[in-house]
């Protein structure tokens, strides 16, 4: 049975199956002459071979997939690797194995070359050994590559999208690569580009894998994008005053989402002094785009145990907390209930009943014979769902957030330069 038939699915693999994936885009280049001139522009490119598609024309063209040790007596032959990542320190020399083979997908153009082809989803799942031809039914005169085609499927599937957004692109075919395209978004949606919100199609994943890749076009090194499991992607700072600057997905249901570029000044009891032995100023007019406000909490060690919603507005809050630096300290169990109450006296906090339940569970009713005071302040600058894609498809959203990133950071008198691209 011809697998790339596109009437013949493997029935008995689900549709997750990687050999699914494979089937598909194998289908889609036999049926699709745009799609495949693209792949192998693609692979031309990543390799730098000397073949151009048009002196392979008057060629006999072969697609098939799951092949074991195929006859390949072709004049040259490259190996095509295709994963979800970039991969910078792929294997480069590419020779014939002992192995016996069973290649994801070959592709062979008449006399002159075959491709053959390793499908990986995900790029831990790579095997380097795998690239290699076996040397079994291989011709001896065949020229091998020495480094394979290292694709990645955001680029692919990119191409793909702007293929169909073209006006060279029309009836059945235009019709096959929308259909694959569907796929991919509904099976393999992790592949997924993630260069433009606007491509992420309301995808959690894809969204986040975006916001990662902003934060990462902001920093001079981006090994200072980090993930917080409970929170979301943030930028590591050298401050004393913050650690960490976040940009947060917020999204209630696919077609309601935003981002929050989310500054936590003093999270914790140390960064809280540095913070407001700095003198922090609200100016009305430099920030009137923000959400200021306390965010007060008590922790226990490293971890933030209850938050107390603050009554003070943000200036009130600060002015508050500069003037009683002394207090931003440790208090024993038995000072607890007196130094919440004092603030609950001098207008800075609330705390009603849940408040009160939560302090319960967490510490009165716990063997913990101290609490950390930490007076943090908050600062969201949020842009929306049709915002932040239309700004990103025009280039303009990694500026604006360089921009507000630093226009935050201010209130400490600091530029970000040590961690920004200029």
């Amino acid at each position: 049975m011809d697998r790339l038939n596109y009437f013949n699915p493997y029935e008995s693999k689900g549709l997750h199956y990687e050999d699914q994936l494979t089937r598909a885009y194998l289908t889609l280049l036999r049926y699709s002459y745009q799609a495949f001139s693209l792949f192998y522009a693609y692979c031309t490119q990543a390799q730098a071979t000397e073949m151009p598609l048009y002196d392979l024309m008057d060629e006999d063209w072969n697609f098939s997939t799951q092949k074991s040790n195929p006859l390949i007596e072709t004049e040259k032959l490259l190996s095509v690797l295709i994963t979800d990542s970039h991969l910078s320190d792929y294997y480069t020399e590419i020779e014939k194995s002992d192995r016996n083979a069973r290649y994801d997908g070959i592709i062979t153009l008449g006399s002159k070359l075959t491709l053959i082809i390793e499908v990986k989803p995900r790029n831990n799942d790579v095997w380097w050994g795998q690239l290699r031809p076996s040397k079994n039914r291989l011709a001896e005169d065949t020229f091998i590559y020495p480094s394979p085609a290292v694709l990645e499927w955001k680029q692919i599937i990119g191409h793909l999208n702007k293929l169909i957004a073209s006006k060279t692109s029309a009836g059945f075919e235009k019709m096959m690569i929308e259909d694959f395209l569907a796929f991919v978004d509904e099976r393999f949606s992790y592949l997924n580009p993630f260069d433009n919100f606007y491509l992420c199609k309301n995808n959690p994943e894809l969204l986040k894998r975006r916001i990662s890749n902003l934060l990462k076009g902001l920093v001079s090194n981006e090994e200072l994008v980090q993930t917080h499991r409970g929170w979301g992607h943030y930028i590591a700072t050298p401050y004393n005053e913050i650690k960490e600057i976040g940009l947060i997905l917020n999204q209630n249901d696919n077609d309601n989402w935003s981002i929050e570029l989310s500054l936590y000044f003093g999270a914790s009891q140390t960064q809280a002094r540095s913070f407001y032995q700095k003198g922090p100023v609200i100016d009305p007019q430099l920030f009137k785009d923000w959400h200021i406000f306390g965010n007060f909490h008590v922790s226990f060690v490293t971890s933030n145990l209850v938050w107390l919603p603050a009554t003070a507005g943000a200036s009130a809050y600060i002015d508050y907390w500069k003037k009683h630096q002394e207090n931003i300290r440790q208090q024993p169990r038995s000072a607890v209930p007196v130094y919440l109450q004092q603030l609950v006296d001098d207008g800075i906090l609330k705390i009603g009943k849940a408040e009160k339940d939560e302090l319960d569970r967490r510490f009165y009713h716990t063997g913990m014979q101290t609490l950390n005071m930490v007076p943090e302040l908050g600062m969201l600058f949020k842009i929306k769902k049709d915002e932040a894609e239309l700004l990103d498809s025009k280039g303009e959203l990694l500026g604006l957030l360089k921009d507000k990133l630093r226009e935050g950071l201010s209130i400490i008198g600091k530029t970000g330069n040590e961690f920004l691209k200029p």
